[in-house]
């Protein structure tokens, strides 16, 4: 009697984007450096890095604002023109590095490197985590005043940030940044 020659296990090879380690708790986790709980705190710490390496590169004496909400949290600053569009608009490329200041991180300021991008995706894992929802961050300078909402395209495996523009003043100088975050579950 022969015996039947066993099935031959047949393996797909899988390619998952890299761009979506920006969008899962875990790997958000890793990229900002602390827990979900501290996002807000450390999302807050790296917009007030940037507003104090912006003024030191024009320079000005920086004056910085932090507002504090139940949902949201602001940065704002007076460095001059306020952060470039076109850096705006390249953070969003999730596939590649943006920094002007990749060669001068410290111990103490500018250490993700990728800040910009962590601030377009946290508020959106935060929302996932806790229930639902998207949150959203708002940029406003001098030029231009956007509000941003992050989303996933689960099949292209890639984020997707909607820049609407705002309907209100813009800054008279500096960048503000506006961050909202979840405050309850709805």
């Amino acid at each position: 009697m022969l015996k039947p020659k066993p099935a031959r296990l047949e393996r797909c090879t899988f390619s998952t984007s890299r761009q979506l380690e920006y969008f899962t708790p875990d790997e958000l986790t890793k990229q900002i450096g602390h827990d979900i709980d501290l996002w807000p705190l450390a999302i807050t710490k790296e917009l007030i890095d940037n507003a104090l390496d912006a003024c030191e590169a024009i320079p000005v004496p920086p004056s910085i604002i932090v507002t504090v909400d139940d949902d949201r949290i602001s940065v704002a600053d007076n460095a001059g023109d306020g952060l470039p569009e076109s850096t705006l608009r390249k953070s969003q490329n999730y596939s590649v590095t943006v920094s002007n200041k990749a060669h001068y991180k410290s111990p103490m300021r500018g250490r993700q490197g990728n800040a910009l991008k962590t601030v377009w995706a946290a508020p959106f894992v935060y929302y996932a985590k806790n229930g639902g929802g998207h949150g959203g961050v708002e940029v406003v300078t001098p030029a231009y005043a956007y509000q941003l909402i992050a989303s996933l395209d689960r099949i292209a495996q890639e984020p997707r940030l909607t820049m609407s523009p705002l309907e209100r003043a813009f800054v008279k100088s500096g960048t503000v940044v506006t961050v909202q975050w979840c405050s309850e579950v709805a």
